[in-house]
């Protein structure tokens, strides 16, 4: 007969190997959207039909440039040399009109006809530039009288004059380049100098080249701007959208297949869409862009159904 000292023994062994067993099969427990967790590895397994749906995407990692910038604002200008007041060479009578408000005229077309005071002679007064009447200010039968028969603005080339403050100068020098911003619209370009403010304002005006040959602004319009500060190649980037935080870290979600996971990163320097990584992904690694906070949420909601 046994000594019934052992049974307790055998009992205790029993029920330790049976809660070792039950924790094994809830580690591999899986929801009702076909995915499973593992709290420890940050990881979860996502079916990719069920990816697909909740437009889960994808990108290799890899090298590329980042480009730092500056928003600044300001006003597009008229350039000077494309912009005239048209005047009578000598005093006369205005005998004829040609052109009228909003006309577009060439450089050399006649613009009206004078009769000099001193020959009695007729003579033409023509464009000095090509461009539209902005003004006329003289009608048929008027003395000239030293006075501005009209005003031309050719308006296809347009400055952008964009305000650098104080505490920006440092980082503003001529030939950077410019993306010039108008509700959806950009043009891109370059600083061609720099110079003070006018009457004492406390910012430079940085002058960028505006190409206005649609002719969808005019001078006065409000513009903004990003001028690249610094732009460097990253030897490995990942698209801003991507970049998750987990626990106070920095995280990107490594794709394995079926299975991804939460991969802790170092973060560089970054733009408005993209992030270098100086440590903890390697160039051709897959990693999920759109909709990443899913796989966090899903890894995170796993972890939880553990705790309790």
């Amino acid at each position: 007969m046994k000594n019934n000292k052992t049974y307790p023994v055998i009992i205790t062994t029993l029920l330790i190997f049976n809660m070792c067993v039950q924790t094994v099969m809830a580690s591999g427990e899986h929801d009702e959207h076909g995915h499973h967790g593992h709290e420890e590895e940050k990881t979860t397994t996502i079916k990719s039909k069920v990816g697909k749906k909740q437009n889960l995407k994808t990108a290799l990692a890899a090298s590329g440039t980042i480009e730092q910038k500056l928003k600044v604002y300001g006003r597009l200008q008229a350039a000077p040399e494309h912009m005239a007041d048209v005047h009578a060479r000598f005093p006369g009578v205005v005998k004829k009109m040609t052109v009228n408000i909003g006309d577009v005229v060439k450089k050399g077309q006649t613009l009206a006809v004078i009769e000099s005071n001193n020959s009695l002679q007729n003579y033409t007064v023509t464009a000095p530039i090509n461009g539209m009447v902005q003004h006329r200010y003289l009608n048929p039968g008027e003395v000239t009288d030293g006075r501005v028969l009209f005003k031309l603005l050719n308006s296809q080339s347009l400055w952008a004059e964009l305000k650098v403050f104080h505490q920006q100068r440092k980082q503003v020098s001529a030939k950077q380049k410019v993306s010039l911003l108008d509700s959806n619209e950009q043009i891109n370009s370059q600083i061609h100098h720099l110079v003070p403010g006018p009457n004492n304002e406390p910012y430079l005006l940085a002058r960028v080249p505006f190409d206005n040959s649609n002719r969808k602004h005019t001078p006065g319009d409000l513009i903004s701007a990003d001028i690249t500060v610094n732009s460097f190649t990253a030897a490995i980037r990942v698209e801003n959208k991507a970049i998750q935080q987990m626990e106070g870290q920095a995280v990107v979600f490594v794709q394995h297949g079926d299975e991804y996971k939460a991969q802790t990163v170092t973060l560089g320097a970054s733009d408005d869409a993209f992030t270098a990584i100086t440590s903890g992904l390697k160039a051709g690694q897959s990693y999920v862009t759109d909709n990443s906070y899913l796989i966090k949420a899903d890894i995170e909601k796993s972890a939880a159904a553990h705790v309790h």
